[in-house]
């Protein structure tokens, strides 16, 4: 391996941000067309994932991978040995996980043991993620605190000034009638 740590969110911890209905009225009240959009794109997300699952709501899966990595408070962890099943007639391909301590209810342990008994933790896994505060990220209930962190280049052949800059929040970018046409 490249001794790079791994962080893996999985289904096990992406399943527990389940788009519900409460939480889809906090985004139905949000204004702007960027949040119209994203709340169809879910109803329609939530619609499928109630068909096929009968879940309450769809999850919202690679957002909570990129939240992990904003606010790393919001998933409590282990760390465990993870590998690739490369020769399982129904498994070829899967990921492995060896949970095997958390059963045995070892108080403290931190993994180890591995697959084949002799291999260390290679893996911090994602088991348990702080729903609430993970939607009140998503839906930033605040997000006029948002503010741009690059700076991008437009060339027109229009001059038009612009108010807006770095320091600007996405609620004034969204708000300023140059930024409605781009959408």
């Amino acid at each position: 391996t490249s001794g790079i740590p791994i962080k893996m969110a999985g289904l096990n911890i992406t399943r527990q941000a389940l788009s519900t209905p409460e939480r889809m009225e906090r985004i139905y009240a949000l204004p702007g067309q960027t949040a119209r959009v994203a709340a169809a794109l879910l109803d329609w997300y939530n619609a499928k994932s109630k068909a096929a699952w009968g879940i309450p709501g769809a999850a919202i899966h690679d957002a909570v991978s990129v939240a992990w990595l904003v606010d790393a408070s919001l998933v409590e962890l282990v760390k465990a040995h993870v590998d690739i099943e490369l020769r399982g007639a129904r498994s070829r391909g899967m990921t492995v996980c060896d949970l095997r301590f958390l059963r045995r209810g070892a108080q403290g342990h931190t993994g180890g043991g591995g697959i084949a008994g002799s291999q260390a933790p290679n893996v911090e896994i994602g088991m348990q993620l702080d729903s609430e505060r993970f939607f009140d990220l998503l839906i930033g209930a605040s997000a006029a605190d948002i503010r741009c962190r690059l700076t991008v280049t437009l060339e027109s052949t229009l001059s038009l000034p612009c108010i807006l800059d770095k320091e600007s929040t996405i609620r004034e970018w969204l708000a300023d009638p140059r930024g409605n046409a781009v959408f």
